[in-house]
């Protein structure tokens, strides 16, 4: 039902998009930055018992890399809805350094990561 909810709400913001260019472009653009705002804050609150669940899973976790993944998954989503807002109203470059950014972000963050499986590779390979 609530992908039913969240469609709804993009087909009526695609109509009000579609219907107002001539008017002028920054309303289509609020209107735009509006619905993903919307949708984005329905799903934060819709994914709470996801959230405990992976909590639960962290705490029973032997591994301390689990937080590391859990900030590299936050920092692609939160990645993806800026370039895509960004991309949306028009501002392509700035979309791409976005991604830029994100991918960097990630890479510097699961630096710890690679040189564990490096080190595991160099261990196993004696």
């Amino acid at each position: 039902m609530e992908f039913l909810k969240i469609s709804a709400v993009i087909f009526i913001a695609v109509i009000v998009i579609n219907s107002i260019p001539g008017v002028d472009k920054t309303i289509s653009v609020l209107v735009s930055v509006s619905a993903c705002v919307l949708i984005l804050v329905h799903i934060i609150r819709r994914i709470g018992p996801v959230i405990e669940l992976l909590k639960a899973m962290y705490a029973e976790s032997v591994l301390g890399d689990f937080e590391i993944i859990f900030k590299c998954l936050g920092i692609s989503l939160i990645t993806q809805f800026v370039a895509d807002v960004a991309a949306d109203s028009g501002n392509k470059s700035l979309s791409n350094q976005m991604i830029f950014v994100g991918r960097a972000a990630i890479v510097a963050l699961a630096m710890p990561l690679f040189a564990q499986v490096l080190e595991l590779i160099g261990q196993l390979t004696r």
